[in-house]
């Protein structure tokens, strides 16, 4: 049993790549939150869990209706995961109670539901490949850069009703340890994230980003790591336009 703050359930850390971005991919699964959750060994290669984590509804809404939109429970939240000398498979998927009020004061019920897969495959001593695929219905608040931005749900002005968004995303990375020296790894990472738009959103509504990241950590000493990393970005918006930007980030930090 567990009762506190850690990673959502719905997520799966052992398959994040090492980034020097601290949001890691745009379309991961980063959610730390308080729940309440039960664990359990199914055999050796076989594990389960069950957890109710705290709601946190990501809503868009005018300042009109601005609390006509809400969670009454908890987000419910499960993950099944095999484990071998390979590496891991994990799926999970979650559940959400949402609700809100229609123009005539009527409580309409919005459910969210969404499922994930995600891994680690050691393909060779030095070499791992980690990915994780997502997507559902009003569940933007658990995926990397959609949370904060209200696209669980949002309010149509032509019907007067709150409408849940479906999102999507993925990226897979190519891990490689011991570059040129043991205390050298390299991680490549491309990843997708997309909402499908309503009709009445506007022209400038975010529809789909596309992210490429490249890096080199140095293992220095025991617990410290100093990593360099060039990214890329593209996003493009409802009515066609987008636009792309490159980085690179530095970074140092220790362990303890």
């Amino acid at each position: 049993f567990l009762a506190g703050q850690t990673w959502s359930t719905f997520g799966d850390v052992e398959a994040l790549p090492v980034t020097v971005d601290l949001e890691g991919p745009p379309s991961a699964v980063t959610v730390r939150t308080p729940q309440v959750r039960y664990s359990a060994t199914v055999n050796d290669s076989m594990s389960w869990a069950v957890a109710i984590e705290a709601p946190l509804a990501d809503i868009t809404s005018p300042d009109s209706t601005a609390e006509q939109a809400y969670q009454g429970f908890g987000d419910d939240t499960t993950r099944a995961r095999l484990s071998s000398d390979w590496g891991h498979l994990q799926i999970t998927a979650v559940l959400r109670t949402l609700s809100a009020k229609d123009a005539d004061g009527q409580t309409d019920f919005l459910p969210g539901i969404g499922a994930a897969l995600s891994g680690r495959s050691q393909v060779a001593e030095r070499d791992a490949f980690l990915f994780q695929a997502v997507g559902g219905l009003a569940i933007s608040r658990f995926v990397g850069s959609l949370g904060g931005k209200g696209l669980d749900l949002v309010y149509n002005p032509n019907t007067g009703n709150f409408e849940q968004m479906i999102s999507y995303g993925g990226f897979v990375t190519w891990n490689h340890q011991r570059l040129f020296d043991k205390n050298l790894e390299t991680n490549l990472t491309g990843g997708y994230l997309g909402v499908q738009n309503k009709s009445f959103q506007p022209d400038d509504a975010y529809k789909n980003s596309q992210y490429m990241s490249g890096n080199v950590f140095w293992r220095f000493t025991e617990g410290g790591r100093a990593g360099v990393e060039y990214s890329w970005g593209r996003r493009t918006n409802k009515n066609g336009e987008w636009g792309a930007a490159t980085r690179l980030s530095f970074a140092a930090y220790f362990d303890f």
